[in-house]
């Protein structure tokens, strides 16, 4: 369904959609453009290509980038089930399960579907696991025995994997060509579309005329982030796909030492550490993800698009920084107009002082925030063009 509707997005935008036809070759050789080849024999050629074409990527292998291993490489069963009616000793929440007897994942979906997951064990094949009597046995223990239809299973090896390169001259990787994530924190596409919001108005930015090293904070804002993300998922894998029963006993009784010691209603502590993102395109008091309130009910990213955003603590404020920032054709707005958006300015972290300006990039992340609306002014990557 989710897949449905991105590329129905896609085809509403005017692109040019040719499934089931594979690229065969890149070629790199022209200055100003790439050249990819297809394997009907037809050619395009563009002046910047994007592989979004998933771990065995095809642009990945054309531009001979290697991939940084965390050595975490474990096969799992992945089975879609679709349900004529509700199940009732089915959970409503996604369940984790820590079994030494077969680790598994139980994942509700937008219905009628449902999914399951299961750790193969050592000795099992892939094609062992996905004939219809062992599915049927690994999902006895949640539902009865034909009460949902078998949509697909299939095997697949959860790995963390980071490209070395991720833009090599007008070619660059995001979303599984650039980094595979085991699933446990449910961040693998989360962070391809991350990947998207943050080259997209770059892209847009070179092709009107900013300089094309611009593109090289793609890779240096999104690596360390990513790599946070993968290290983390890694990390709950390996607590996760324990089958040692001594191990797993010695980690159940931690973790409910834990519980115990929070009170049974306690959230545990678990949040990831992500770093700020760190490049030209990041002033003083930037580089986390903005808020998001609504002016007059409608929500900040609708009124704004696909935009640099400027706030202002004062009609005056605003009125200098149209000035400053028309070249980005930015939308400035005064919290004179709309108290709704005093918070995004924040406060100095020094003085504790409100601020009096912060500047939004088109992808959602602050740019910087300051107590004088002087003191913020476009980064020059952007003002510069060839």
């Amino acid at each position: 369904l989710f897949e449905q509707q991105l590329r129905a997005a896609v085809e509403a935008n005017g692109a040019d959609v040719r499934l089931g036809v594979g690229v065969s070759s890149l070629d790199r050789s022209a200055p100003d453009h790439v050249t990819v080849h297809l394997e009907d024999g037809s050619a395009l050629t563009a002046a910047f290509v994007i592989g979004c074409d998933g771990a065995r990527s095809t642009v990945r292998k054309e531009l001979g980038t290697t991939m940084h291993d965390l050595e975490f490489e474990e096969p799992w069963l992945v089975v879609d089930l679709e349900l004529d009616e509700p199940v009732d000793t089915l959970p409503t929440w996604a369940l984790q399960v820590c079994d030494p007897a077969r680790p598994h994942t139980v994942v509700p979906m937008p219905s009628p579907r449902f999914r399951f997951e299961f750790m193969l064990l050592p000795g099992e094949t892939a094609e062992e696991m996905q004939r219809p009597e062992v599915v049927d046995d690994l999902l006895s223990a949640w539902m009865p025995r034909g009460a949902a239809r078998l949509e697909r299973s299939a095997v697949y090896t959860f790995h963390g994997l980071i490209a070395h390169d991720w833009r090599v001259g007008r070619v660059l990787l995001a979303g599984d060509a650039a980094h595979q994530m085991p699933p446990f924190l449910g961040q693998g596409m989360c962070s391809g579309m991350r990947d998207a919001a943050n080259l997209a108005w770059k892209l847009a930015a070179v092709v009107d005329g900013a300089p094309i090293d611009l593109l090289d904070t793609y890779q240096a804002e999104r690596d360390p982030h990513v790599r946070s993300i993968v290290e983390a998922a890694v990390g709950f894998g390996r607590i996760i796909c324990t089958i040692d029963p001594d191990e797993a006993a010695g980690r159940d009784a931690m973790m409910l030492a834990g519980r115990s010691a929070q009170g049974d209603d306690a959230t545990p502590e678990g949040a990831i550490p992500l770093p700020p993102l760190a490049s030209t395109l990041v002033a003083d008091g930037g580089g986390t993800p903005s808020r998001q309130p609504t002016i007059d009910g409608v929500l900040l990213d609708d009124v704004v698009g696909q935009r640099w955003l400027v706030v202002t603590d004062t009609d005056e404020g605003a009125a200098a920084a149209d000035t400053t920032w028309a070249a980005l054709d930015a939308l400035v707005l005064s919290c004179e107009h709309h108290r709704e958006l005093t918070d995004l300015l924040g406060q100095d972290d020094a003085t504790g002082e409100p601020n009096a300006v912060a500047v939004v990039r088109p992808d959602r992340y602050l740019y910087a925030r300051a107590g004088r609306p002087g003191d913020v002014v476009p980064p020059a990557a952007l003002t510069a063009t060839v």
